[in-house]
């Protein structure tokens, strides 16, 4: 009988023994820091960091632009900058050939707001300032049947060491896209212009809408081209 009880108590201490030493050794593995652990990679993956967009940037692969501000040009190219002229609202370009987009206000008495839309195409495409000034005149036709490049008025002046080639028409407006009529004509309209010889490519600001709108932005959009940088 006493030797059944000291066989108890040795396998019965022998198992004490046994848990302290896992038990020491597990709370010796969880104090002892990570030599391997590395920060979590930051979620999205986009490439675009939306709060250090300046005020105004357009939409960047959906961060939305505020109204105002500084607008600058597209990260994969070569960058400019301008202010954008107080009252204009900034929208969500309406197709993928247009950089920016902005909303004026139409003046009381006018059926429509006017647009301006800033259009860049990247390194070495857009076409000469002649061209495209040319096209924008087609675009509208006169009441009296007379030509439209004969009304227009085109000039070129270096803003800020950039040459720039102003364009301006009234008429009957029909939108085109590619050469191709893309709208109703719409009487009584005016277009300003300005293109702009930017660092790899041109940069085309086009300003349309009801003449006296457009008339009455007329000081807004050249100081916005002169803000250019």
């Amino acid at each position: 009988m006493r030797a059944n009880n000291a066989r108890l108590t040795v396998s019965l201490v022998c198992a004490l023994a046994v848990v302290a030493f896992a038990c020491s050794k597990g709370g010796s593995e969880s104090a002892r820091p990570s030599e391997t652990a590395t920060p979590a990679a930051p979620q999205g993956g986009s490439g675009v960091d939306r709060s250090a967009l300046p005020s105004g940037h357009p939409p960047v692969d959906g961060a939305g632009g505020a109204e105002g501000g500084t607008t600058s040009g597209s990260p994969s190219g070569a960058v400019i900058a301008w202010t954008t002229p107080a009252g204009w609202k900034q929208e969500t370009p309406s197709s993928g050939m247009r950089y920016a987009q902005f909303r004026i206000p139409g003046l009381d008495g006018d059926p429509d707001d006017a647009e301006c839309a800033v259009f860049y195409f990247g390194p070495g495409q857009g076409g000469s300032p002649k061209d495209n000034a040319s096209r924008w005149i087609s675009q509208f036709a006169q009441p009296d049947g007379s030509s439209s490049e004969s009304r227009a008025k085109t000039e070129l002046k270096t803003v800020n060491g950039k040459q720039v080639m102003f364009v301006e028409v009234g008429g009957t407006y029909t939108p085109s896209t590619m050469g191709m009529p893309g709208g109703e004509a719409k009487k009584d309209y005016a277009l300003l212009g300005a293109i702009v010889s930017g660092p790899d490519a041109p940069w085309f600001f086009k300003l349309t809408g009801p003449r006296r709108t457009v008339d009455a932005n007329r000081d807004a959009f050249t100081e916005m081209i002169a803000s250019i940088r």
